[in-house]
């Protein structure tokens, strides 16, 4: 799935494999346009463009003990390691459980396992909550 995926965007999963006993897949990497197409008609996407068609974003699914994983709590977890790959490869990360944080490297560790209830404070009334918690995308300088 890593295969045209931007080379520091692999380089982060694969330091995040390292660093971690998490188990996880990246269960989606580039996307084509017929795809992205569909995700975005069946509200999958939010546009007919997505970073995943130009290699910059990733899907991962945790497994514990072999089952697939979709609470939140865990994918707090996988954040973390992400955000500490992206910062040992002095890159950043956007991170899909926190959609109004651009970059989870900025973020104090204590924060981390907050951000999904803190964006569901700040935008819960305003519109309805989408959040993605297994979606990572690379943020260029």
């Amino acid at each position: 799935m890593l295969e045209n995926v931007n080379q520091k965007l692999v380089d982060i999963v694969e330091e995040a494999r390292n660093i971690t006993v998490l188990e996880f897949d990246v269960v989606e990497g580039v996307r084509n346009k017929a795809t992205q197409e569909v995700m975005f008609k069946t509200g999958v996407s939010g546009s007919l463009v997505s970073p995943h068609q130009f290699g910059m974003a990733i899907a991962t699914l945790i497994y514990v003990e072999g089952i697939p994983q979709t609470s939140s709590r865990v994918y707090e977890e996988l954040a973390t390691v992400m955000k500490y790959a992206a910062q040992n490869l002095d890159a950043g990360i956007f991170w899909g459980g926190a959609p109004h944080i651009s970059d989870i490297t900025k973020v104090e560790v204590e924060e981390m396992g907050m951000l999904i209830n803190d964006y569901a404070n700040k935008y819960g009334n305003e519109r309805p909550l989408i959040i993605n918690p297994g979606y990572f995308e690379l943020v260029l300088d």
